[in-house]
């Protein structure tokens, strides 16, 4: 028996309409895109502290080593032939926005370096001949050099901005360079060798599989390829039947325990004792240890199945650690309200958290509770909810902040209040303007703006 032929609900649309529509939407878009950077533009001049200088402390683009002056920190560089903006400028536009305060510092600082250091740029981008995200490449590709070296690159990027990619604005930086700071190039190539890295470039997706990123001098990444490879093929010749890919992948972990690897490419067939060490904390539930339920979460509400976890324990190149976690039981009135708990001494008369009730913090609230702040609590402060002493430090009283939007709410009028029971996750926080955010372990939501 043969399917029916599906029946399409409307009437094909002809394809040279369907393409009049794509470009349609797109160049409309384009028009709202426009309208946003101006809208960030005019943001941007309306909380100016100190206006565009030449003269940035502790940096000259136009001298040797510039880049490199110990002196200068990253945000003046940045900022370099800039005005400044006032320190909480972007925190309100990210808001009202949906996007985290670093990314609206960043649109906020492109756009000024478009119309300011890239004016010929600017204008195919108001005109909407240019996409912003691409004019947006060539400024952030003359963060802190010179104005010749911009204006050079403005006359070159600008009547093919709309296509150019990125390695084609470095190519354009290095030309300038090369053709007016021919001193200063040479020197910055060998002061090249000083970036070199190892770094996340992709976060564990929800299978835990990443991607690293490794910027080194050529003769170490020549080296590092070749024992990939004889890993690889050792693994091969001992029975594996992945393919190349993966066992060159699998070669990157064997080479975080040298005894093994060593074993391995020695071909003597010796087990080794486990170097490496498995740590995560996992909401193991009865029911997850009776085998009725096959998945369980860790701290970060990423579920992970039980039979995963059973290969850790069974794997003998690994150690798998099983740390109990004491929760907090506590709410916000921790001693009066009845299933709360008794404080100690301690509570009263320490500010700063033990190792064990930051864990407790972690796991309850794994990342900065700010609006659209996606930074991890264990690069965050604790903030006492309710101020120390007044405030105990107890887990029930402490809430991660990252150390710019702790700042945020203690010096510059943002405010916030736990919402829903203790413990939930949940927060309403409320700016300046009066404009009013929650944030739970879902994301975050844009509230109605309170009265003045």
């Amino acid at each position: 028996m043969t399917a029916a032929p599906l029946t399409p609900v409307a009437p094909p649309v002809p394809t040279a309409v369907l393409l009049e529509r794509i470009v349609d939407a797109a160049a409309r878009r384009t028009a709202v895109e426009v309208e946003l950077a101006e809208l960030a533009l005019a943001w941007a001049h309306a909380h100016v502290m100190f206006p565009a200088s030449e003269v940035t402390w502790g940096y000259d683009p136009d001298a040797p080593y510039g880049l490199g002056d110990s002196r200068a920190h990253v945000e003046s560089v940045e900022w370099h032939a800039l005005p400044w903006l006032h320190w909480d400028a972007a925190a309100s536009f990210a808001a009202a926005q949906g996007m985290s305060t670093a990314a609206a510092e960043m649109l906020l600082r492109d756009v000024l370096t478009l119309e300011l250091r890239l004016p010929l740029t600017w204008a195919r981008v108001r005109a909407g001949e240019v996409a912003v995200w691409r004019a947006r490449r060539v400024a952030q590709g003359v963060i802190g050099q010179a104005n010749d070296v911009a204006a050079y690159v403005d006359a070159a990027a600008a009547p093919r901005a709309h296509s150019i990619g990125v390695t084609g604005i470095e190519h354009l930086v290095e030309e300038a360079m090369q053709r007016l700071h021919v001193e200063q190039y040479e020197i910055e190539q060998l002061e090249a060798l000083e970036t070199r890295e190892v770094a996340v470039s992709q976060p564990p997706d929800r299978f835990g599989v990443g991607e690293y990123v490794i910027r080194a001098d050529q003769v170490d990444l020549t080296a590092f390829e070749t024992t990939i490879g004889r890993l690889a093929a050792a693994l091969r010749r001992d029975g594996s039947e992945e393919s190349l890919d993966v066992r060159r992948s699998q070669a990157v972990g064997i080479i975080a325990d040298p005894a093994r690897a060593q074993a391995l490419l020695d071909g003597t067939g010796v087990k080794v004792p486990a170097s490496r060490e498995v740590f995560a904390y996992l909401h193991l539930t009865e029911a997850n240890l009776l085998g009725l339920d096959p998945v369980t979460l860790d701290h970060t509400g990423r579920p992970h199945l039980t039979q995963t976890v059973a290969g850790w324990a069974g794997r003998d190149d690994l150690r798998l650690t099983i740390a109990p976690v004491h929760h907090c039981t506590g709410c916000v009135r921790c001693e009066s309200v009845r299933g709360g708990h008794e404080h100690d001494a301690r509570a009263h008369t320490q500010h700063d958290p033990l190792p064990a009730q930051r864990t407790q913090v972690e796991l309850q609230d794994p990342t900065c509770v700010f609006p659209y702040c996606t930074r991890p609590t264990r690069a965050c402060d604790l903030d006492h909810r309710v101020p120390f002493p007044d405030g105990v430090t107890c887990p029930c009283n402490l809430t991660p902040l990252c150390r710019h939007h702790h700042r945020l709410k203690t010096h510059a009028g943002w405010r916030y209040r736990p919402r829903g029971p203790a413990g939930s996750g949940t927060y309403e926080w409320t700016d300046r303007y009066g404009q009013v955010f929650v944030r739970d372990r879902a994301g975050t939501t844009a509230g109605s703006t309170l009265p003045t």
